[in-house]
C-alpha cells in the first residue's frame, strides 16, 4: 500500500464503509454466529486509518468502528429492557447505544495514540504499540467504574482451542494481545511493504507459532487417559429468568442440582447461580443446598 495507499484512505467515502464493515464483521466473530477467523483482520481499517489521519480524526474513526461493534454485540440488552424494565421500545435502545458509545471510546483511544506515535516514531513502531494499547484499554474497561469486560477481543476465539490455551498464562488478555499483534503485522506489511516489515512480521509469526504450539501441548496433555485420582465435576447454572424466581421454579432447579449432587460429583455452582438462594424468600432451600455442597466437598465459584 505505502504512503500513496494511506492517502487513498483519507476521503470519508472510503474510510467510513471500511470502518462500518470492521465493526459489523468484528461482532459477527462472537456468538451466536461465531465467525471467529474474522477477528484476525477486522482491526485493519482501524489501524490503517490511524496511520493515515491526524489524532483527532483517528479518535473519531476508532470510536465509530468501536460503537458499531458494541451496538451489535449488546443487542441482547433490548430483550432485557423490554421484559424486565419499564422502558418502552424503541427507547430501550438509548441505554444500549450509550453503553456502546462508551465502550467504543476505548477503541478510539487506541487509534488516537497510534496516530500520535506514528508522527513521532514512524508507522512501524506505532503499530508495534497497538497490542499493548488495546489490552490496556480492555483491562481498564474491565475495572473502571465497576467494570464492563464485555466483548473482550480474546473471547471471540472460544472455538479455537489451540489459540486460547495461552489464557492459562495471561488470561483472555493474552489472546487479545495475539489477535491485535497479527492485525498490526498485516497492517505493517501493507504500509511498509513486506521487506521493511519483515522483522516485525517475523516476531509476530514466532509469537503466533509459540502460542499455538503451547496450545497443542496443553490439549495433548488434557486428552491423556484419566488417572484413578481424577474426579468428575458438574458446573451448575440454573439460569432462572428474573420473572420466574418464585418458589416452584427455584425448587425445580434445586431438585436438578440435588440429582447431580447425588452422583457424588464435585459441584461447582457458577457465580450467576441462584442456588444457594440469594432470594431471601428461599432461605431454607439455600441452607439445604449449602449443606449438600459442604458434604460433598464441593468447590464454590
Amino acid at each position: 500500500m505505502g504512503p500513496d495507499g494511506l492517502a487513498a484512505l483519507q476521503p470519508s467515502r472510503i474510510r467510513v464503509p471500511l470502518l462500518l464493515a470492521g465493526g459489523i464483521l468484528g461482532a459477527l466473530a462472537f456468538p451466536s454466529t461465531d465467525w471467529w477467523p474474522l477477528t484476525w483482520v477486522t482491526l485493519l481499517p482501524l489501524l490503517l486509518g490511524a496511520l493515515a489521519l491526524p489524532p483527532r480524526l483517528a479518535l473519531r474513526d476508532g470510536w465509530l468502528q468501536g460503537t458499531v461493534f458494541f451496538v451489535l454485540l449488546l443487542r441482547w440488552l433490548d430483550h432485557t429492557f423490554r421484559h424486565y424494565s419499564a422502558i418502552p421500545w424503541p427507547l430501550t435502545w438509548l441505554p444500549i447505544v450509550t453503553l456502546a458509545a462508551y465502550c467504543g471510546l476505548y477503541v478510539g483511544m487506541v487509534a488516537m495514540v497510534v496516530s500520535l506515535l506514528k508522527a513521532r516514531l514512524g508507522p512501524g513502531w506505532a503499530l508495534a504499540t497497538a497490542p499493548m494499547l488495546w489490552v490496556s484499554g480492555e483491562w481498564i474497561r474491565g475495572w473502571l467504574m465497576g467494570g464492563f469486560p464485555w466483548g473482550l477481543l480474546g473471547y471471540s476465539q472460544h472455538r479455537a482451542l489451540p489459540v486460547i490455551q495461552i489464557a492459562e498464562v495471561g488470561g483472555v488478555y493474552a489472546v487479545s494481545l495475539l489477535l491485535v499483534a497479527v492485525n498490526a503485522a498485516i497492517a505493517g506489511s501493507c504500509v511498509l511493504g513486506p521487506r521493511r516489515a519483515a522483522m516485525g512480521s517475523a516476531a509476530v509469526a514466532i509469537m503466533l507459532a509459540l502460542s499455538i504450539g503451547f496450545g497443542w501441548l496443553m490439549l495433548s496433555r488434557g486428552s491423556a487417559p484419566r488417572s484413578e485420582q481424577s474426579i468428575q465435576i458438574s458446573v451448575i447454572q440454573p439460569a432462572i429468568e428474573q420473572g420466574q424466581t418464585g418458589g416452584a421454579e427455584v425448587h425445580i432447579r434445586g431438585k436438578a442440582i440435588g440429582a447431580v449432587a447425588g452422583q457424588q460429583q464435585r459441584l461447582c455452582p457458577r457465580r450467576l447461580t441462584r442456588v444457594p438462594a440469594i432470594d431471601q424468600r428461599h432461605r431454607d432451600l439455600g441452607a439445604v443446598a449449602r449443606a449438600r455442597v459442604k458434604q460433598l466437598g464441593a468447590i464454590q465459584r
